[in-house]
């Protein structure tokens, strides 16, 4: 999992046979049945690889714009709930919720700032670990609202101080606060790349590179040849920083080293419509756009447009969060109150979770790690934890159901061959 900015924030708010020699009779009948199930896994493997390849057509078509391959649950309007999950409400009371935004796993623990509250609550797995709760009286925190972890450390960023909060994931203390000045001015995101924090200032349509160790300012990024426009999300992959233009309907390429520009991607072509959600893979990045209800993913190893994700089929609206493990992306809808799981390599919409079950209101903040996810509630003031997420492999499904038929049937054949032998000679 990369721990990067994960969240948003609102802006209205993987025995030996010479020893012992069989009788004849068993010794056909093993014959007998090893040929039979050689020929039924074989002929079960080549039916799962059928299905596998019938899948990989239909789920490709289904990531590209354009290209129409309906399925039944599309064709019926309805999104595909997945299998069951355990679902628990952590409300404001026991965890001091206030305006929960973003959320991140840093230390072994779970972050999430509290943009009403001025606040971050930090919480252990373990049931029986008490949250802790760190205030502005002793951090300077002020309308906390986009998070990130790495290395031991926790960056906070207070949109309207105009300032970041530099805090140990190990004991929770202070390390040190930066405050805005000219370089920090609305820093609605941040994420970590090596020895560089870098910081979107909304306010100012620019970029800060500070040194992650001292504190002190690089440089500020700023300027037209850049495009920035209301920069509201941030992440680093392959060695460049991703800027989402919120204001610009873009996204800027910068070199993580350098701050150099590379390149802004806009146009149609590439579907954004207030791009205000991130997150990046290795080699991949995947954008949110409120006004789009669309996910965009970009190679950031060629910087080409891989797919769009778009459609009633994905049920997006408002994709304010996302978060990615494994071969799962977690979408929240801030605005919809529900969240989409998608196959991160195909684009196919896994599930769609809504109801008041879950209690989404107005979700802002999204995380997954082992096995869970967990999803902060603005409106509710209070923070929802999904346990047994792991859907599934499709075809992995397939192939199971296919093993599990052969098995039937080869056990029917043992139980006719069983007789066969066992019966006596006239």
């Amino acid at each position: 999992m990369q721990a990067v900015n994960i969240g948003y924030s609102p802006r209205h708010a993987a025995p030996d046979s010479r020893r012992w020699r069989k009788p004849l009779r068993v010794r056909l009948r093993g014959a007998v049945l090893v040929a039979c199930a050689i020929a039924l896994i074989g002929a079960g493997v080549g039916v799962a690889v059928l299905r596998a390849s019938d899948d990989t057509v239909r789920t490709c078509a289904h990531g590209q714009i354009g290209i129409g391959c309906t399925d039944r649950n599309a064709a019926s309007g309805a999104l595909p709930a997945g299998p069951s999950m355990q679902v628990r409400i952590d409300s404001a009371a026991r965890f001091g919720l206030r305006g929960p935004t973003a959320i991140a796993v840093a230390g072994g623990h779970l972050w999430i700032t509290n943009a009403f509250g001025d606040s971050v609550t930090e919480l252990g797995w373990r049931a029986s670990d008490p949250p802790v709760i760190w205030s502005a009286a002793s951090y300077r925190f002020w309308g906390p609202n986009a998070i990130t972890g790495d290395h031991g450390i926790v960056w906070v960023a207070n949109a309207p101080g105009n300032s970041v909060t530099e805090m140990s994931s190990e004991t929770g203390s202070v390390i040190r606060t930066i405050a805005g000045g000219s370089h920090l001015a609305r820093p609605y995101a941040l994420v970590q790349s090596g020895s560089r924090l870098w910081v979107a200032n909304a306010a100012s349509n620019s970029i800060s590179e500070i040194n992650a160790i001292s504190g002190d300012l690089i440089a500020l990024i700023r300027g037209r040849r850049y495009g920035f426009e209301h920069p509201y999300a941030i992440a680093a992959s392959h060695g460049s920083l991703w800027v989402a233009n919120a204001g610009g309907d873009s996204v800027t390429e910068l070199s993580a080293s350098t701050g150099a520009w590379i390149a802004t991607l806009r146009g149609r072509r590439f579907g954004f419509g207030d791009p205000v959600s991130e997150v990046a893979g290795s080699a991949r990045l995947w954008i949110g756009s409120q006004h789009g209800n669309s996910i965009t993913e970009i190679d950031t190893v060629t910087g080409r447009l891989v797919r769009v994700l778009a459609g009633r089929r994905y049920g997006f609206a408002d994709p304010a969060a996302l978060a990615l493990a494994g071969r799962r992306l977690w979408v929240a809808n801030s605005v919809g109150d529900s969240v989409a799981e998608i196959d991160a390599p195909t684009g196919r919409l896994i599930r769609f979770l809504a109801g008041s079950r879950y209690g989404f209101s107005n979700p802002t903040g999204i995380a997954a790690y082992e096995g869970r996810v967990w999803v902060t509630n603005l409106s509710a003031n209070s923070a929802t934890e999904l346990l047994g997420i792991r859907a599934s492999d499709p075809r992995a499904t397939a192939r199971n159901a296919d093993l599990r038929l052969a098995a039937g049937r080869l056990g029917l054949i043992r139980l006719a061959v069983d007789r066969l032998v066992a019966r006596p000679r006239r």
